[in-house]
């Protein structure tokens, strides 16, 4: 089996710049592509492919194949290439300029499989506003939030604080926190339409959810650590959270798989705040990120065996029980990770 592990910006995404890949997403996206094409270069009898950009020193994966890329055709053309002969494309990629979209829709157009979210999900959950929409129609709760287009004036009537941020945005770039009508005078001038929230207190959560045809597997939440007073930076999270608080946020994500279209098979993360009320009364979904994302570091290193391999059994829907180390995992964004025992695991059976 061949498995090509994509991710936009150290596999030559940006070759198109003159300025060699950096900036808060970098470290990142290095976690990202580099401990999962580990954990599949461990499985038996699976070759593992991957896009370098010929500008970064990209960390040595053992036994994955990195093909380096110097131009953007080059990138593209390799790109369709490995997609249309491996047997599963994962595609990690910022959801900002469609560039996500643009990639999978590459992958399903070149008769490869997608490992993650088909097309039709990843269009929906790319643009935050609009499935904002879809899950209040599905009756799920959301930040009531309203369109901003590119200059326009903040509202009076609108409460505050609240978060303003593109619709396409992805790792907190561009995310604002106003305290109130005057703190901005206008949303921005570079033409994307960004969503203005309700600013809601609480734990910042993510869910993962890993789908495949016949069932779904919600992993243990992860807390997230977030700046609301610096653009809501993300530093990283830790895993497990209080049981309590966990079960609802599993139970919250598996609602907002139900209500979304589309098909999953793979990994989906969702984003969410959990409030106070025991009940779930004030939980909120903030997002979907229809993707891998940074919380894999640290849930790699509590679930039993590998993480990869589980992703690809649920994907093919393979039945089986999953099992949690007795561990607490820190971890910030550049994947360095942290741990501590804890009291003993138990054996989790996988939801149909």
């Amino acid at each position: 089996m061949q498995v090509f592990v994509y991710e936009f910006i150290t596999g030559g995404g940006l070759l198109s710049h003159s300025e060699v890949p950096r900036g808060p997403l970098m470290g990142e996206a290095l976690a990202m592509v580099t401990t999962m094409a580990s954990d599949f270069a461990r499985m038996t009898d699976v070759r593992v492919t991957l896009l370098c950009d010929s500008r970064l020193e990209m960390p040595n994966v053992s036994e994955a194949k990195c093909w380096k890329v110097h131009q953007p055709e080059e990138e593209i053309r390799l790109f369709q290439r490995l997609a249309e002969e491996s047997d599963w494309t994962v595609v990690i990629a910022p959801e900002f300029g469609g560039v996500l979209l643009e990639r999978c829709r590459i992958v399903e157009a070149v008769g490869g499989h997608l490992l993650g979210p088909n097309t039709e999900l990843v269009e929906i959950a790319s643009d935050k506003h609009v499935l904002c929409r879809r899950l209040t129609h599905a009756g799920l709760k959301v930040p009531h939030g309203i369109l901003l287009g590119a200059e326009q004036t903040l509202p009076e009537d609108f409460k505050y604080p609240a978060v303003l941020k593109p619709v396409d945005g992805a790792g907190s770039i561009g995310i604002k926190l106003i305290e109130g009508r005057d703190d901005v005078p206008v949303t921005e001038s570079s033409g994307r339409n960004l969503r203005l929230e309700e600013f809601h207190n609480g734990m910042a959560a993510s869910v993962a959810i890993l789908g495949g045809p016949r069932y779904c597997l919600a992993l243990p939440a992860c807390r997230q650590f977030v700046e609301p007073s610096s653009g809501f930076h993300y530093r990283g999270g830790e895993v497990p959270i209080e049981a309590d608080r966990c079960r609802r946020a599993q139970a919250l994500a598996l609602e907002v798989v139900d209500a979304l279209p589309g098909s999953l098979a793979g990994y989906l993360g969702i984003d969410m705040v959990l409030g106070s009320d025991v009940q779930g009364g004030e939980d909120v979904v903030i997002e979907v990120n229809p993707r891998l994302t940074t919380s894999y570091v640290g849930l790699r290193r509590i679930v039993n065996g590998n993480l990869a391999e589980l992703i690809l059994d649920v994907a093919l829907s393979k039945p089986g029980n999953y099992s949690l180390r007795a561990e607490h995992v820190k971890f910030d964004a550049q994947g360095n990770v942290t741990r501590q025992c804890i009291e003993r695991g138990h054996p989790q059976e996988l939801r149909a």
